[in-house]
């Protein structure tokens, strides 16, 4: 385990950034009468450590440019701090949770959480309606197969999101709406949130922002006692409480083809943050479409500026990691596939199976975004120590969707997962998240508090 302070004071120490996962084969887990995990013949459990694999490790020239963007950024910013230094979490699972894990396939957990409730609240359409939607279950798959996998993390419990847990972790954290601002795949982790929640837990409302976006949907909690936003939440005939839901993209999906960086906070979300004082559960994220350095650098800067400049110390901010493509994912011709059936394809059991050096994930730069998340965690850390942003948490998603070449749409599209499907478990990983950090802010009494 690297220390965090001599981390800091010599960012990117060459083993920070080269972590690999490593097989362990551990006991195989037999079906039970209750529909229980399914055996898997070589279940695998991983461990994040130093090790020489061209997947896993960020080529030295990257470190290099890394630590050079980084020393500039701080030459940059030396200026007075704008935002108060906070306390340590001291909890460990913030750094961890989801890195080291492995994939299990578990039939009972997917008839209790793998499905979402219907009728869907954002009904399916396209793709997802012609194609996913006409799974038939069988004795060997009872669900569709992508909703079976179940993450089991080693160290830290990573739970499922449902509807009684997080009104439970809102209302202790005060937090009275939700923002989701970002590509496609962003898009795809707002849709689950919501399908996750059911039309029985969520309800139409009007536009706050009086704009044609995705925010006219909230969620429905009850008042708790405990219920830090009920004083400005809006109630309903039930004196319940609704937590507004907003999604917008802020790039288009031509990003890639972009010549300069050109992210911004939309005047909507600008309107949807400050139109109350309460906490604010924001997540953030700028696409998986960059194949420049340069720009993919300014636009990261132009995102921590923006949120900066929001002057809102109390919100809770997070940033996803961004998870590559699988190059050859199947079905190859969803055409002809069939659908009813569906696919049978088991997640990887090591990050070395994943192939990013040859192909599609070169075209569309997927071998980058180790590169892209490491640079986005480091000027993260960077500039809310020396107080130039508030504290911007890491929702790192990537280890354990790097082993999920299964489920993806198939055909020309190897980058979005069908739904429900491996997309849920960011969300999964959210809520345990904030779990964990709630937790960590009664221990420090503080509104925020670091996990470095």
């Amino acid at each position: 385990m690297i220390d965090q302070n001599s981390m800091y004071d010599s960012l990117y120490q060459l083993e920070i950034v080269k972590r690999n996962f490593v097989n362990e084969e551990v006991k195989e887990v037999e079906e039970d009468d209750e529909g229980g995990p399914h055996q898997v013949k070589k279940s695998q459990n991983f461990r994040n450590v130093s090790a020489e694999h061209n997947a896993s490790v960020i080529p030295e020239h990257e470190n290099m440019l890394i630590d050079e963007k980084i020393e500039h950024d701080k030459r940059d910013r030396r200026r007075k701090s704008k935002y108060e230094m906070i306390p340590s979490c001291n909890a460990q699972c913030l750094l961890s949770m989801g890195k080291n894990g492995y994939w299990e396939q578990d039939w009972k957990f997917a008839k209790e959480y793998g499905q979402f409730p219907l009728p869907w609240v954002i009904p399916a359409q396209g793709l997802v309606k012609d194609h996913e939607m006409k799974f038939q279950p069988d004795a060997d798959a009872p669900f569709p197969w992508r909703t079976s996998w179940k993450w089991n993390d080693d160290k830290c419990q990573v739970s499922p999101m449902t509807h009684e847990s997080l009104c439970h972790v809102l209302a202790e954290l005060g937090i009275d709406r939700i923002a989701f601002y970002g590509d496609s795949l962003t898009e795809l982790q707002y849709q689950s949130f919501v399908n996750m929640m059911g039309t029985e837990n969520t309800r139409q409302t009007e536009s706050a922002t009086n704009r044609d976006v995705n925010d006219k949907i909230a969620l429905v909690c009850p008042k708790f006692s405990s219920m830090k936003s009920a004083a400005v939440a809006e109630l309903d005939e039930n004196a319940n409480i609704t937590i507004p839901i907003f999604f917008r993209r802020p790039i288009n999906e031509d990003a890639h083809k972009q010549e300069k960086a050109i992210y911004e906070i939309a005047e909507e979300l600008h309107s949807f943050i400050h139109q109350s004082n309460q906490r604010m559960l924001g997540i953030f994220n700028i696409g998986a479409h960059y194949l420049e350095y340069d720009i993919y650098h300014d636009d990261i800067k132009n995102v921590l500026e923006a949120i900066s400049a929001l002057n809102r110390s109390q919100d809770l901010y997070f940033f996803r990691t961004t998870s590559p493509g699988h190059d050859q994912c199947q079905p190859r011709n969803p055409r002809e596939f069939n659908w009813t059936k569906g696919a049978r394809d088991v997640p990887f059991t090591s990050i070395n199976e994943l192939k990013l050096n040859t192909g599609k994930p070169l075209k569309w730069s997927w071998d980058k975004f180790q590169y892209y998340n490491q640079y986005t965690k480091e000027i993260i850390k960077t500039r809310q120590r020396s107080g130039n942003i508030p504290m911007i948490h890491v929702l790192d998603v990537y280890n354990m969707t790097a082993l999920r070449h299964d489920g993806h749409r198939g055909g020309v599209d190897c980058l979005h997962y069908g739904t429900p499907g491996p997309i849920d478990w960011w969300n999964n990983l959210l809520i345990s998240y904030l779990k964990e950090l709630g937790m960590a802010l009664q221990q420090t009494n503080s509104v925020n508090c670091s996990p470095w």
